[in-house]
């Protein structure tokens, strides 16, 4: 198999691991998928994903690793009444792009995520 198809393979599989762990709620499995350096960003819609800047835009989750444990811990939590009882959540994962550098392996997606509730849907 060619070495860029199973590199784009690979991460896909990883991103969609990623998104089957949130969507069944396995928060803390999805935690630790990630590294103590890690950065969890999530852009702002209105703003082309590639040239977003948290310097200059609002995104919508902007966590270091800590603050990404705060938050799990959170939505565990059934004083968390956003989430309690929890939302019904999609994540879809489409257009996965892979470029191999010299020392690390850059990855785009698009992905689209459903959240309902009661009587509210929302489609991020």
């Amino acid at each position: 198999m060619d070495a860029n198809l199973l590199l784009r393979l690979r991460v896909e599989d990883l991103l969609t691991h990623e998104a089957d762990l949130l969507d069944h709620w396995k928060l803390d499995e999805w935690l630790a998928l990630y590294t103590d350096d890690a950065h969890y960003y999530v852009p702002p819609g209105d703003v082309d994903g590639e040239t977003a800047n948290p310097d200059t835009s609002l995104f919508y989750i902007m966590d270091d690793r800590m603050r990404m444990r705060e938050r799990v811990a959170r939505l565990k939590n059934s004083a968390a009444h956003v989430e309690w009882p929890r939302s019904k959540v999609r994540h879809l994962v489409t257009n996965v792009r892979v470029a191999r550098e010299v020392d690390c392996i850059k990855a785009r997606a698009s992905f689209i995520v459903s959240r309902a509730k009661d009587i509210t849907s929302d489609l991020y």
